[in-house]
């Protein structure tokens, strides 16, 4: 569980850091679609936390080089790009925000998961964007992931069951019969 344990904490670290600032602080997919963004926008300002990939180190042992991006999405009705971008009176803009999370986020250590490392930061302007009076930024992160292999059995217990449909041609009904079976586990035959 060290993906949701790193998520988790990133969310309510946030949260912590900014309080009010923003409206909405959650995590969110990674890649976002135009009915996703009319969502947030109605939220806005709004910081979204993703997990977007990661890649195997090789060894014996499993760790994982997450990347996560902390997307940062400001604007106000009226305002201009400068204001979205650099927040106005008790207004936080998308610069701000990349200016306090970022630093505080560098290094820090998420508990049994692992080290957080800012790897960049990004302008996500768009035209779309813009019409819509909005700035979005990103925090690009990398958290170094270790996946144990030791696993208790309990924990894989939904996924150890299996079931399927049998329905015969000819006999008139969607379904003839259905079966749940265990699927059995130990060791693997060659």
């Amino acid at each position: 569980m060290t993906i949701s344990a790193a998520e988790d904490w990133l969310v309510a670290e946030t949260e912590r850091v900014f309080g009010t600032a923003f409206k909405s602080i959650e995590s969110g997919p990674g890649e976002w679609s135009d009915a996703y963004l009319e969502r947030v926008v109605a939220q806005a300002p709004a910081i979204r936390i993703a997990f977007l990939d990661g890649a195997a180190r090789d060894g014996s042992a499993l760790t994982v080089d997450t990347r996560w991006s902390v997307y940062l999405l400001t604007g106000w009705s009226g305002g201009g790009p400068r204001t979205r971008r650099r927040g106005s009176g008790g207004s936080i803009g998308t610069w701000r925000a990349i200016e306090v999370l970022a630093p505080w986020l560098h290094n820090r250590a998420i508990p049994d998961v692992g080290r957080v490392r800012v790897a960049d930061a990004a302008n996500l302007w768009s035209g779309a964007l813009d019409r819509k009076g909005l700035a979005l930024s990103a925090i690009g992160l990398s958290i170094a992931i270790d996946l144990d292999p030791e696993l208790d059995e309990s924990e894989l217990a939904d996924f150890l069951r299996a079931g399927t449909d049998w329905d015969l041609p000819g006999t008139g009904g969607p379904v003839d019969r259905d079966e749940a079976f265990n699927i059995p586990q130990g060791e693997a035959v060659a």
